[in-house]
């Protein structure tokens, strides 16, 4: 009897608890709804400032456009027939040798339009520095030009403190994206606030890259073909003969590719254009997102200025 009564007068406390809980609850919630009411016009005031804020501010943003290309990287015939060669020797000696195709080349070219080495090469070129760091493009007569108020293109002058060589290399490669996908295509992007000069400037890092690959292999080759036929004229040994013929025959491939093509290390499948929409800003979402930002904002400080009040008291 008495375990009875201890128990009915747990399950009474306990379902008083709950009873006083679920009452607590409504009047929280009821507080809440109460502090929300007396506060909306403050809370759509402050959601409508930061609607009008971002607004005007997304509209100094300048647009960046985006200029794009898809290439594939060309395989040289003399390099795969040498490279054929050696594989021939060294599978007769158990050795395996990597592979030296597409990919690789591929690989060498995306690169080398990322190192430092190669924008250094880029800014020889007249006033691309000073567009890549102070452009100034002009929507209505569709003209990009520089800065006149940071650069003096008569002069060749900053009018600003001069960007360090780093500085510029950053923002070269915020504007760059490029990678290499599986299938060994190679895709190229650059962003800017000129669509002309985003598209001659992917032009020009194409045709550059190229160049300066047939340069340096035009260079290599030349050297290999003296080195060989001097060794021709001293060696009589026909076996040996033999070979240096192949070697020479395999360079003078390589230097006659060099010179006929015009795509030499890359070749472009989709060519850059100039691109008629812009990429960013997106005004409309960042003024959104900033009304949402200030509405849920507003609704947490009057509660907690509300709430933390009320606490005081009690």
């Amino acid at each position: 009897m008495e375990n009875f009564l201890q128990e009915r007068n747990y399950l009474m406390t306990d379902s008083d608890s709950m009873q006083n809980s679920n009452e607590e609850n409504e009047l929280n919630l009821a507080e809440i709804y109460q502090v929300l009411l007396e506060n909306i016009k403050m809370i759509f005031a402050v959601t409508l400032i930061c609607f009008v804020i971002a607004a005007l501010y997304s509209l100094y943003i300048p647009n960046i456009y985006t200029s794009h290309s898809q290439l594939t990287s060309v395989e040289s015939s003399g390099k795969s027939s040498q490279s054929s060669q050696l594989g021939g020797l060294a599978s007769l000696a158990g050795i395996s040798l990597g592979s030296s195709g597409a990919g690789n080349k591929g690989t060498f070219a995306v690169e080398t339009i990322k190192s430092r080495d190669f924008f250094r090469h880029l800014l020889t070129f007249e006033n691309i520095g000073p567009l890549i760091y102070a452009p100034a493009y002009n929507h209505k007569t569709n003209t990009t030009a520089v800065d006149p108020k940071a650069y003096n293109t008569v002069l060749k002058k900053w009018l600003i403190d001069e960007p360090s060589f780093l500085n510029m290399y950053f923002q070269y490669r915020e504007m760059l994206n490029i990678y290499q996908d599986k299938a060994g295509f190679v895709y190229i992007s650059i962003k800017h606030q000129s669509p002309l000069f985003a598209a001659d400037f992917l032009s020009l890092i194409i045709s550059e890259v190229n160049n300066l690959t047939r340069q340096r292999d035009l260079l290599e080759s030349e050297s290999s073909l003296e080195y060989l036929y001097a060794q021709l004229e001293e060696t009589k040994v026909s076996d040996i003969r033999l070979a240096i013929n192949q070697l020479i025959e395999s360079q003078l491939k390589k230097t006659m590719l060099a010179n006929v093509r015009e795509h030499y290390l890359l070749q472009p499948l989709d060519t850059a254009y100039v691109p008629e929409i812009k990429t960013s800003p997106q005004r409309r979402n960042i003024s959104i997102l900033s009304a949402l930002a200030g509405f849920i904002l507003s609704i947490i400080f009057f509660l907690f200025a509300a709430f933390t009040r009320i606490d005081g008291l009690i």
